[in-house]
């Protein structure tokens, strides 16, 4: 990430942290697609993820974290995880990822 967008996204971030505000974002996943001969990308429907970290700073590291956990993925093959009947959420459920401060 360049560095003028870190500075930015780091400055948006700290007006909430500085309001005693949690800072919540929201992670969509889109594909690229052609509809009609153009194209572009679609947002796929109930696959965003709720992040929510407790300043700036921890969400910039689990940005970060994100990034280099896809970037490791480049090329793999990944299988599903065997799937519990007590563990599966409800239909259309959202989630949501908190980061807890260190030392609590």
């Amino acid at each position: 990430m360049p560095n003028d967008a870190r500075a930015q996204n780091y400055g948006l971030m700290a007006v909430n942290e500085s309001l005693a505000r949690r800072i919540n974002a929201r992670m969509d996943f889109e594909i690229s697609a052609s509809y009609r001969g153009v194209k572009g990308y679609k947002r796929l429907r109930s696959a965003s993820v709720l992040l929510s970290a407790p300043n700036a700073e921890q969400m910039m590291l689990f940005i970060e974290a994100i990034h280099e956990f896809a970037a490791s993925l480049n090329g793999k093959w990944l299988a599903a995880k065997p799937v519990e009947a007590s563990a599966q959420p409800a239909a259309g459920a959202s989630h949501t990822l908190s980061c807890a401060q260190s030392g609590e």
